[in-house]
């Protein structure tokens, strides 16, 4: 799991009135697949239960958990910051994300058409958003979480 893809969740979520979700991201083993989740283990299991936990109750909405606390340390310092953009997502915003994440050819000017505004618009809810800035955060990840 990457960025985009714990953001395609975060923005459809949030692009809907008064959602937001918690994601606790497990990295590890799979020792035990179920069609219930509550019935497959392995470390990535363990990881991902305990973060949730500990997102509970420390207010923030998402973390990572890998083998290599070092790099634990890095992305999650990076999540708590990208988490003040994300987490306060508007509905609009939400919904110009989750399509830019899930169509990378989407232009736009097609996101204006589709949402009824202008491209301006489209382009100020992309610079609110950060777009940029997640685009080369997902880099980085996807290059620490190769390395492990």
């Amino acid at each position: 799991m990457g960025i985009p893809d714990v953001l395609a969740i975060k923005s459809l979520i949030k692009s809907q009135e008064n959602l937001d979700v918690r994601i606790a991201i497990g990295i590890g083993e799979e020792n035990f697949s179920s069609d219930k989740i509550t019935e497959s283990n392995g470390t990535a299991y363990v990881h991902s239960g305990r973060l949730l936990n500990d997102l509970k109750n420390d207010g923030h909405t998402v973390s990572i958990k890998t083998s290599n606390d070092s790099v634990d340390r890095d992305l999650n310092i990076l999540l708590k910051w990208s988490s003040k953009d994300f987490d306060n997502w508007t509905m609009a915003t939400a919904e110009i994300i989750h399509e830019m994440i899930m169509n990378k050819e989407i232009t736009q000017e097609d996101l204006a058409k589709k949402f009824a505004i202008s491209q301006s618009s489209v382009s100020q809810r992309l610079k609110r958003a950060n777009y940029e800035l997640i685009v080369e955060t997902n880099q980085y990840f996807r290059k620490k979480i190769s390395e492990l």
